[in-house]
């Protein structure tokens, strides 16, 4: 952007009336002005980080191009995905009168059991992250609280 867009060296050098524009006075106010192009260098990091923050929401597309973008920027390979629900087989007692067959491996009918946690959907949104990524969990997980929906409190960062 033009308005936050400042080269300090030119700037030095057109500010300096003609007649004192030399090597020597050129390089004193460079070196006065030093701070000050610190402090704006500074000031534009923030501001990149910032436009990024405010670019990205917590859509499940932008929370995932923010770990991609993290933590394996040329592959793009870490996805978010919804929790797979698993119907629930119940078994019964003979009394209860309602009989649940489990069937053989040669009867080609298979049933699975499962437990409570895996049959319900326990988390709002899964993490995949590939076994060759490598990442801090830590940041993961503070880039995730960042950008991820503030009713979406349940996720998993599972490796695939």
């Amino acid at each position: 952007m033009a308005l936050f867009d400042v080269d300090y060296n030119a700037l030095v050098k057109l500010l300096i009336p003609k007649q004192l524009r030399n090597a020597k006075m050129v390089s004193w106010l460079t070196a006065l002005i030093n701070p000050v192009q610190y402090i704006y260098n500074a000031f534009m990091e923030q501001r990149y980080d910032n436009l990024y923050i405010l670019n990205h929401n917590s859509q499940v597309v932008y929370l995932q191009a923010v770990l991609n973008d993290m933590f394996d920027n040329t592959l793009r390979r870490i996805r978010v995905t919804d929790p797979v629900y698993k119907d629930p087989m119940y078994i019964y007692m003979d009394a209860e009168g309602k009989p649940v067959y489990i069937y053989r491996d040669s009867e080609s009918q298979p049933q699975y059991l499962y437990t409570d946690a895996e049959t319900v959907a326990g988390y709002d949104f899964i993490v995949q992250v590939p076994a060759i990524v490598t990442y801090d969990p830590i940041y993961m997980r503070a880039l995730i609280e960042r950008f991820r929906l503030p009713s979406k409190n349940n996720y998993s960062i599972v490796t695939v």
